[in-house]
């Protein structure tokens, strides 16, 4: 039976080194990095939840971990996907990280979410990089 997978991110890479589209096989070491610091959060998330247990569960990394299945002609936008197999919560005492940022948001003032431009969500991009759009 064929894996399913399912598109957790998508890593947009900009300045000089990508302007014509192209993917140099260097920058894939920043994907590392950026593997290396959602297996450290998910932990430091886990122990914090689970502080009475010793171990993190078996296959916690691979249970975190993200895949690059494809990278489209043209783009220099990488959809980072997860096999669904290894959706599964790590613990059944484990929040999903969807909970733990909604937890988050709801810490911050009313007066700071009211600084956020109106349309920040239609234009995600221009915030962000400056631009209109990354990706189609």
């Amino acid at each position: 039976m064929a894996k399913q997978w399912k598109e957790v991110a998508t890593i947009y890479l900009k300045g000089s080194r990508f302007n014509n589209g192209a993917l140099d096989p260097a920058t894939l070491s920043e994907l590392q990095h950026f593997q290396e610091i959602v297996t450290s959060t998910a932990k430091a998330v886990w122990r914090k939840e689970n502080p009475d247990h010793m171990k993190l569960p078996r296959n916690f990394e691979g249970r975190v971990r993200f895949y690059v299945r494809t990278i489209e002609r043209g783009s220099i936008c990488i959809p980072l996907e997860k096999d669904v197999e290894s959706q599964g919560r790590v613990h059944s005492d484990t929040p999903r990280i969807e909970d733990t940022i909604r937890e988050i948001a709801e810490d911050v003032p009313d007066e700071e979410w009211e600084k956020l431009p109106h349309n920040l969500t239609d234009r995600l991009d221009y915030y962000l990089y400056g631009v209109e759009e990354i990706c189609a």
